[in-house]
């Protein structure tokens, strides 16, 4: 985490903020509140899948997924899966899930659990 700074201006790039009639902008920044207080977090968390099934299964077998920090309200649907179906992912704690996975046919099966959702991973079993 590391505190935010906010310079005197806006930075147009060589280009213009302009109104209805014509007339530039200002691009200073005026009473701007403290940022002291303000954080933002530039790690992005890491997951880890693992499993106890065989590299060859062909029934449903559980998958463990932990998250480094805490993702509230991680479901099936945001996993992209192949050769797959999931149900709903089962936790206590928020931080690791149980979710079973069940192979739709034979061959590798990709799991999925794209950046926009808590990290990117994938794991083939």
């Amino acid at each position: 985490m590391d505190g935010i700074t906010i310079g005197a201006g806006l930075l147009g790039n060589s280009a213009t903020i302009k109104d209805a009639v014509n007339n530039n902008a200002s691009l200073l920044l005026n009473s701007i509140a403290p940022t002291t207080n303000i954080f933002v977090n530039t790690v992005h968390p890491t997951v880890t899948l693992s499993t106890t099934a065989a590299a060859t299964v062909n029934a449903p077998f559980y998958g463990e997924y932990s998250i480094q920090r805490i993702r509230n309200r991680l479901a099936a649907a945001d996993f992209t899966l192949s050769n797959a179906t999931a149900s709903e992912p089962q936790t206590t704690d928020n931080t690791s899930y149980a979710l079973s996975i069940t192979p739709t046919a034979d061959g590798a099966v990709g799991i999925l659990l794209p950046a926009d959702c808590s990290c990117e991973y994938w794991q083939q079993w």
